[in-house]
């Protein structure tokens, strides 16, 4: 979406100067010792196998039964050992911190047709709104004088009219 480093509109976002990755893969660890967990129960399950038998002797029974609880033993550090991992990397975490070099300027782009039109007519609007008041300014008393005229026109008119009903 977004084009190498440039963001929205073409600004020129920055670039990343430093990068520090690490990563510690525990899988291994859980696969070896899931296997050394299964090797431990097999072992058990030979030595219980071996115990059922009727023709051991007292000495021969009492060594498998120390394999036996060695065994179990050996399985629960194993488990335990297990566990305590599995918490530990339960809560794994992924920090990312990005950092940039020095802030550049951006330079304002020159504007489109439509801006410019519109920046042009705001303009014209002005210019015109300057001649209606220099219209106003430099006529107003043109404009008073010639009230004054219609007036005075106005005025002799009448006084016509009334000299000539009165001499009727």
């Amino acid at each position: 979406m977004f084009p190498g480093k440039q963001g929205f509109r073409g600004i020129r976002l920055g670039a990343i100067v430093d990068q520090n990755v690490s990563i510690q893969d525990v899988q291994p660890t859980f696969d070896r010792r899931f296997r050394q967990m299964q090797g431990v129960r097999d072992q058990i399950t030979k030595v219980q196998a071996r115990l059922e038998s009727p023709s051991l002797t007292t000495a021969q029974r009492n060594e498998l039964e120390n394999q036996l609880v060695a065994f179990r033993h050996q399985l629960v550090v194993l488990q335990k050992q297990q566990s305590a991992l599995q918490k530990l990397t339960g809560f794994a975490t992924v920090e990312l911190d990005l950092r940039t070099g020095d802030k550049q300027v951006v330079v304002p782009t020159e504007p489109s047709r439509i801006g410019m039109a519109l920046h042009r007519s705001g303009q014209i609007l002005a210019d015109e709104a300057k001649v209606l008041v220099y219209i106003l300014v430099v006529g107003a008393p043109f404009f008073v004088l010639g009230a004054f005229m219609l007036g005075g026109l106005r005025l002799r008119r009448r006084r016509d009219e009334q000299r000539l009903l009165a001499t009727s």
